[in-house]
């Protein structure tokens, strides 16, 4: 009779009945993202684990991966976990996937990694029953070596190109504006002389085109900044007073979403400025001193100071020499000779007609 049959039903036969049902095992597999082309990022990055056949070419039915997706943000690591709950070799494969809307595994300058990783895991009892891990192998597909860790590698490339035109303006008071009267340079940061130009009739001036690559950013496609300066140079002209204003521009080369971009940052002697490059000069003539000279002749028996006894007149005239005002008296003087100095300041240009008597 078997203890707890509350039937006591006689048995002929003792039957003992053993229930095998060992813990769980599980093995992890590392993925790895790796980015090429940036310094940083914060994409978030999307892998799959499918269960196969042995050959790795089918899917099967699967219980027992946890997670058939994960996602790494930007590079960086994240793992999928398998558990088992019996003896057996099981196969996985891991890909990358790429996101809707990519051309060729391809999007906003990302290329992502079509690498395929295939894993095998076999599980055993040891001696005491329990389920383990025996081996567990990862290769990627084309490679013979055995990977430790399933390592997906993007590659973002800039494309395009960029061009910044620095222009400006010339203005003059004082005097009508003549082209290529005035010159303008243009220095690079290490102060390298790029290019030397003069004024249009209408006082504009251009540089050529600054032109920008993706060669032209830094490490790992980072943004980098180039610094361009203009200056007016003294031509030196006679009565011209010139702008000594240094304008800075900053240009900064960055990317978005795979493209080249650029922008600009305008500095007005070392103050940030929102207006256009522009010079402003002012012309004044520099005084002038005209002497008119005269001398006294005399016949006859009549010294020097006998010469002291003449005097001359110097009146202002019009064009028809009709005296019209403005009178200056000289002497003359021991040698005979007698001077009438006029002075002419900016703004006195024009014709002057005097009568001497």
């Amino acid at each position: 009779v078997k203890l707890g049959d509350t039937t006591e039903t006689p048995v002929s036969t003792a039957v003992f009945t053993n229930t095998y049902d060992p813990a769980d095992t599980s093995a992890t597999v590392n993925v790895v993202k790796k980015i090429t082309g940036l310094t940083a990022s914060s994409e978030s990055f999307y892998f799959t684990i499918r269960r196969t056949n042995d050959t790795y070419t089918a899917p099967i039915a699967d219980n027992t991966v946890v997670s058939d997706r994960i996602s790494i943000s930007g590079a960086g690591s994240n793992a999928f976990q398998m558990n088992f709950s019996q003896a057996g070799t099981y196969h996985y494969v891991i890909t990358e996937s790429a996101p809707d809307g990519a051309t060729g595994r391809t999007m906003n300058g990302m290329h992502y990694d079509d690498a395929q990783y295939r894993v095998a895991v076999t599980v055993e009892v040891n001696d005491e029953g329990a389920l383990y891990v025996a081996r567990k192998s990862i290769h990627k597909l084309g490679t013979s070596a055995a990977a430790d860790e399933a390592v997906f590698t993007n590659v973002y490339t800039v494309t395009g190109e960029e061009e910044v035109v620095l222009s400006g303006s010339k203005t003059l008071s004082g005097r009508r504006l003549v082209a290529g009267e005035f010159e303008f340079v243009l220095y690079n940061e290490d102060g390298d002389l790029l290019e030397t130009v003069r004024n249009a009739a209408n006082g504009s001036f251009t540089f050529k085109a600054l032109r920008f690559t993706p060669a032209d950013l830094g490490a790992d496609n980072a943004s980098k900044t180039y610094t361009y300066t203009v200056k007016e140079t003294r031509t030196g002209l006679g009565g011209m007073t010139y702008d000594d204003t240094v304008y800075t521009l900053n240009v900064t080369v960055y990317h978005e979403d795979g493209v080249l971009k650029v922008s600009q940052e305008l500095l007005k002697n070392g103050t940030a400025y929102t207006g256009s490059v522009a010079f402003v000069n002012t012309y004044k003539a520099d005084a002038v001193d005209v002497v008119l000279h005269g001398s006294k002749v005399l016949s006859g028996n009549w010294d020097a100071v006998a010469n002291k006894r003449f005097t001359f007149h110097l009146h202002e005239a019009d064009s028809s020499f009709a005296i019209t005002g403005g009178m200056q008296t000289a002497a003359v003087d021991g040698n005979g000779t007698f001077t009438f100095p006029l002075h002419y300041e900016d703004g006195q240009e024009g014709y002057y007609y005097f009568v001497l008597h």
